[in-house]
């Protein structure tokens, strides 16, 4: 039978965030793809961690709002979507489930009745927290809140910021981001959402690689599911050599459990374990384009901005070597993007043949020199077309929905290009997953295609 994780599990982050809910703050939490941030919401939750560290704690009830669940990204999507999750959170309460449990039920149908209708969503919702605030205490957990946050509508944010207000001290709000929330929103619209984002100013902590002794445990965790024990010194290369990652842990755990010696280099072991080279590129091609020409830059020995490097120390993806300088993380991924180095040293430049080419006259998509039009859609070729058509170039998502879409009027507050730009990555990456990615999202910016990064730091 496998073990629970230890009460000291993710102790750097959970004490501190448990301190923080308790003193009735609002936290935010900024991890990369893979880091665990599943895993950190379930040690939160667990009552004796919360005795372990905030042992005169009042109650606390963590309410999750999945924003993958919500129907609409409207005011009235999002407070139909908060009134469902109070009703499903409630559920796992038995305290308290009686009590509330049956209003609440009666508040979300009711929203339900009146699609579209925001401000009865709105006060609905308003009534059911309040309900439930009479109760207990309430942390709304907005997990992988990115895509959420960057086109929900102001008010809506005005909405929370007022209801923390109303009921401060016993409504707190938790987030978790791959990206800080202050970089998710245009410029433009900073006025509007800053009384929301100001709420966490106080506490943004990151999510970052396992400590030694938790990445130890993950390590033989995840052999004992295949009901096999690691050796110490095994254990001691898979820890150095997934930097305390989670999922590179996994993969490693796998590597060992299947034979391979974890003594040898990182680029053998790559060699011998695509998975592995796979979830270095999971990692890789989650970053932003400006995240990866900065990565390069450490790579090759240059000096970052000041607050680039704070923003990538905050999210874990460099560590100190113990002289005085700055390396990425994980000696995996050290050798997957010098990869990625040495092949866009060698690859065409954008004057020369592309490694994509599209013929816009017919329609076909050669990538790498093999023809790929017919693996496409309709709409992800239109999409392409207009990157190709601007190669190089910083494309604004506003001219890539008036190019796939001209018959619509671009909708500021939708996810729809950004979720096609990452399907036709993603479809890229799947034809050629050896080679480097073609599509960077500039962050805040729009999107290129092309094979250099656009260095854009000075040395």
């Amino acid at each position: 039978m496998l073990k629970v994780r230890p009460l000291t599990y993710r102790a750097e982050i959970v004490a501190p965030l448990l301190t923080s809910l308790n003193a009735g703050e609002c936290c935010s939490v900024v991890g990369i793809n893979g880091v665990g941030k599943t895993n950190l919401l379930q040690q939160l939750r667990r009552p004796e961690v919360i005795a372990h560290y905030v042992p005169d704690a009042a109650p606390l009830v963590f309410i999750n709002l999945d924003t993958n669940l919500l129907t609409a990204s409207d005011g009235w999507g999002f407070f139909e979507g908060l009134a469902e999750a109070l009703v499903t959170g409630l559920a796992a309460v038995p305290a308290l489930y009686g009590a509330v449990h049956a209003e609440l039920a009666t508040t979300h149908t009711a929203i339900l009745a009146t699609p579209g209708a925001y401000p009865t969503a709105l006060r609905h919702t308003t009534a059911a927290l309040a309900l439930l605030l009479a109760h207990t205490r309430v942390v709304i957990i907005f997990d992988e809140f990115d895509p959420l946050f960057m086109h929900v509508p102001e008010s809506v944010l005005r909405n929370l910021r007022g209801l923390r207000d109303r009921h401060k001290y016993r409504l707190m709000y938790l987030t978790l981001t791959r990206e800080r929330l202050v970089t998710l929103r245009d410029p433009t619209d900073w006025e509007a959402v800053e009384p929301f984002v100001e709420l966490f100013t106080l506490r943004e902590l990151g999510l970052h690689p396992l400590a030694e002794a938790d990445a130890a445990h993950e390590l033989a965790h995840f052999a004992a599911r295949h009901n096999h024990t690691l050796a110490a010194a095994t254990i001691q290369y898979g820890m150095r050599l997934g930097g305390g990652h989670p999922a590179l842990l996994r993969a490693l755990a796998q590597a060992a459990v299947a034979g391979i010696d974890l003594a040898l280099t990182p680029q053998t072991i790559l060699t011998h374990m695509p998975a592995l080279r796979d979830e270095c590129l999971k990692i890789w091609n989650d970053l932003s384009g400006d995240e990866r020409d900065a990565l390069w830059h450490v790579q090759g020995g240059g000096s970052l901005p000041h607050a680039t490097h704070a923003d990538l120390l905050l999210k874990g993806l460099l560590r100190p070597d113990g002289q005085g300088q700055f390396v990425l993380f994980s000696p995996l991924l050290t050798a997957v993007v010098a990869g990625e180095i040495a092949r866009a040293a060698v690859a065409p430049s954008d004057e020369g043949q592309a490694p994509i080419r599209l013929d816009q006259a017919t329609q076909r998509v050669w990538l790498y020199d093999e023809e790929i039009g017919d693996r496409l859609s309709a709409t992800q070729i239109r999409l392409l077309a207009y990157l190709y058509a601007h190669y190089g170039q910083i494309c604004p998502e506003a001219d890539l929905s008036r190019a796939v879409y001209p018959e619509e009027t671009f909708d500021e507050e939708s996810a729809r290009v950004g979720v096609l730009v990452r399907r036709l990555s993603a479809r890229l990456r799947e034809l050629a997953p050896t080679k480097p990615a073609l599509i960077h999202n500039m962050r805040g910016r729009g999107y290129r295609l092309g094979m250099k990064p656009a260095y854009a730091l000075e040395p």
